[in-house]
């Protein structure tokens, strides 16, 4: 599948370029890894970052080129080329961003994915019934099923005391190549156009609601430090406000200080009318050196370890098991099972930052 075309790579030399921008900060990273199932990644890309007083308030520029040796067989989930970020703080009246990155910055377990951007052995097998704008969506594109996150959207955040607002508004729901009516289809593949989402804050207690123009509604409350270093997150997704169709999602985490080299514990639970399924993850880890293990309901395993040779160098690698049919996971792909069983896979590489 051929990506689509990019239409940023010169804004985002003209904001590296910009003179009015005081001292922009840039990085640079680059990629060289091995995969069993993609072989060479190669992964390189620049960004930069500055802000500018304007009118009353602080605009804050963000651009990234990134390229990737498999760039053109990447499906239409976060495969820009190019990238860019225009975020204004008007302070007390909140911020407005307009945005391109994606929202998918891979999942809070460990799953032995480093740069190949293939399919996952660890994850839970209950897709979620809340639809959110900027997120991962399933449409039908030339009668085949395919995978896309939004091009670009706008989003309005503020807070008030204990209270916040987010709000997110995508006027033209581009979708890959897909766009327009072509979104609000009634077959199953409409999306949201907007959404609202609140929460409100006390020291250990935090509720938070939302809702899009479809009717999806989501609950969430977490609860923190009822022992030390413990969180526990407790939501209900709704879809199209049919109370009968929902999922129940329980999250703990737990982090403790004082150990030497345990980190983080994870636990998701996910769970709805037909389907229930949780992942177990552990971090590990002592200055240079991090490690990670994580194991889910249908067995599946996966690993990651990474150590830091030099200030800008770190080796890393990841591992899994496999999965047998409808076990594994693909962000790219469409179904969510639609990844054919394979056996494990190993990835290993060097990143380095400039």
């Amino acid at each position: 599948m051929k990506t689509r075309n990019h239409k940023w790579p010169a804004c985002i030399l003209a904001l590296y370029a910009c003179p009015a921008l005081a001292e922009p900060t840039f990085k640079q990273e680059l990629y060289i890894g091995y995969s069993s199932e993609k072989n060479t990644v190669v992964q390189a890309q620049i960004s930069a970052t500055d802000k500018l007083e304007v009118g009353l308030g602080t605009l804050t520029l963000e651009g990234r080129l990134r390229y990737r040796s498999d760039q053109d067989t990447l499906d239409y989930v976060d495969d820009d080329i190019a990238d860019i970020r225009l975020s204004y703080d008007m302070g007390r009246a909140g911020t407005l961003t307009f945005t391109t990155f994606s929202k998918f910055k891979g999942y809070p377990w460990i799953d032995g994915e480093i740069m190949d951007r293939g399919s996952r052995a660890v994850f839970p097998s209950v897709s979620p019934l809340y639809r959110n704008v900027g997120g991962i969506s399933a449409l039908r594109y030339n009668g085949e099923n395919i995978r896309a996150d939004e091009d670009y959207y706008f989003e309005y955040t503020n807070r008030w005391g204990k209270t916040g607002l987010i709000a997110r508004f995508t006027p033209y729901q581009k979708y890959g190549p897909v766009s327009g009516d072509d979104v609000r289809k009634p077959d199953g593949s409409k999306l949201p156009m907007a959404e609202l989402i609140l929460d409100y804050q006390l020291e250990r207690i935090g509720l938070r609601t939302g809702i899009n123009d479809l009717k999806d509604i989501y609950y969430l409350a977490s609860i923190k430090e009822l022992v030390a270093g413990l969180k526990i997150d407790i939501g209900q997704q709704i879809r199209e406000a049919d109370y009968d169709d929902h999922q129940t999602l329980i999250g703990i985490t737990y982090a403790p200080e004082g150990f030497k080299y345990f980190k983080r514990a994870l636990v998701a639970y996910t769970v709805d009318r037909e389907l229930e399924s949780g992942v177990l993850s552990l971090w590990f880890g002592d200055g240079a050196w991090q490690a990670g293990f994580a194991v889910d309901t249908d067995g599946d395993l996966a690993a990651e370890a990474s150590y830091d040779i030099a200030e800008n160098a770190t080796l890393v690698a990841g591992w899994d098991s496999g999965f047998a049919d409808g076990e594994g996971f693909d962000p790219g792909k469409f179904p969510q099972f639609d990844p054919e069983p394979r056996g494990s896979a190993l990835e290993i590489g060097l990143n380095f930052r400039f």
